[in-house]
């Protein structure tokens, strides 16, 4: 077994088993239980990260450049961590990637944050921004606590100055999602004729 499946492996079944004991502890009222379930699917991101950084040591490119996750994780429309090169880049960071038609979240497919996806400018009804707090996910590092909004993974979140919460049309789930620069990401969004909300 490669690094690669050591790593994977426990981290999807520890992750597993955290939701299960989560789920016993809120059935039975057992807070112990609740509170061992929320510590294991912590504990668990941390075997994905190493697989990250192993990744970046061994020199086989950058997680920017994506990570195959399987394909029973990946969303219809997940994409490479790259926006496809036929598409001009109007603005690019760690993060998200915008072209002429859509924005691409980068680190977004669940459970390693490994893969993109694209989303259309027609797609989206409207994007709300605003100034971060504890009750808006500014400490959600990546994922869901309510399964309303869905953050790609984003180390630095708690150190952003806005959040971006994109509405669909479809009405699925939110996308809230951090830049690294907000002021020029508003404005390309607007030149793009995205209706954008500040709530700042």
């Amino acid at each position: 077994m490669s690094w690669n499946d050591y790593v994977v492996f426990p981290g999807v079944v520890l992750e597993l088993f955290g939701v299960l004991v989560l789920v016993m502890g809120a059935v039975s009222g057992e807070p112990l239980l609740i509170i061992s379930g929320v510590v294991i699917i912590c504990i668990a991101p941390s075997l994905h990260l190493a697989r990250i950084i192993r990744q970046r040591e061994a020199g086989s490119g950058s997680p920017d450049q994506g990570i195959s996750a399987p394909a029973f994780y990946a969303p219809e429309n997940a994409v490479s961590q790259r926006t496809p090169g036929n598409s001009r880049i109007l603005y690019e960071d760690n993060l998200v990637h915008i072209s002429e038609g859509s924005i691409t979240f980068l680190h977004y497919t669940f459970p390693f944050f490994s893969s993109g996806r694209q989303v259309s400018f027609s797609k989206i009804d409207h994007i709300d921004v605003k100034k971060p707090t504890i009750l808006n996910g500014k400490w959600r590092i990546g994922g869901s606590g309510d399964l309303g909004i869905w953050f790609p993974l984003d180390w630095n979140r708690p150190s952003r100055d806005r959040i971006f919460y994109a509405t669909l049309k479809t009405r699925g789930m939110k996308i809230g999602f951090t830049v690294e620069h907000s002021v020029e990401v508003v404005g390309i969004l607007r030149k793009k004729g995205v209706p954008v909300n500040e709530r700042v």
